[in-house]
């Protein structure tokens, strides 16, 4: 993943310091189904993974942790704010986009069910229009206003955000300058940790893994 961003519209008015997890993994995340809007808990790996994600944040400075409202987002930012001290909050416009009738499908259950979606998405995500079926662009509008909102909320200190695999990859490519019809090549792993620096005119995106 790239490390430079360039759009400067959404970027704090002074220099802010953000960690950002992804959620551990669920029961329905091994079975590679589509979740979305779903509120399901984590599985124990994905309890584990947040442990140890928990034990990688310590002695990072993080004064705030913000978290989706979704029982998997959530229990993971319990689990790190345990490990930081802090109590969690929660924005809504951190949650997960919702998939409409993909929720709980896997890739092959889509292709079977909804062939002429899947073929719109694969060769332009940014076109398919379902029903439920949040909109790339409105999905990464609100992920960028929360971000824009807890930054301006007057913490110096780094702030950790816990969401969902679509909120990051939208969130990267918003900060990194990258079409929108590319967000699903970018990976992020369960529990893993992105460091993102935000100044007036630049951000910088790194993946600590």
């Amino acid at each position: 993943m790239s490390t430079n961003g360039s759009t400067a519209d959404a970027r704090s008015p002074r220099k802010a310091t953000l960690y950002l997890v992804r959620h551990g993994s669920t029961h329905m995340n091994l079975e590679r189904r589509r979740m979305g809007s779903i509120d399901a808990p984590l599985a124990p790996l994905g309890r584990d993974q947040a442990i140890a994600a928990g034990e990688r944040v310590r002695g990072l400075g993080i004064g705030a942790v913000w978290s989706s409202p979704l029982a998997r987002a959530k229990e993971a930012a319990e689990i790190l704010a345990r490990a930081l001290e802090l109590p969690v909050q929660i924005d809504s416009d951190l949650r997960e986009m919702s998939m409409g009738a993909w929720e709980g499908l896997t890739k092959e259950e889509i292709r079977e069910r909804f062939p002429d979606e899947l073929r719109i998405w694969e060769a332009n995500p940014e076109a398919l229009v379902m029903e439920r079926y949040e909109r790339l662009v409105d999905v990464q509008a609100r992920a960028v206003g929360a971000v824009r909102r807890i930054c301006q909320g007057g913490s110096e200190s780094p702030v950790l955000i816990v969401t969902h695999l679509n909120v990051l990859r939208l969130l990267a490519a918003h900060f990194e300058g990258r079409p929108i019809a590319t967000y699903a090549s970018l990976a992020f792993p369960h529990c893993s940790i992105s460091e993102v620096v935000l100044a007036e005119n630049a951000a910088t995106w790194r993946v600590l893994g």
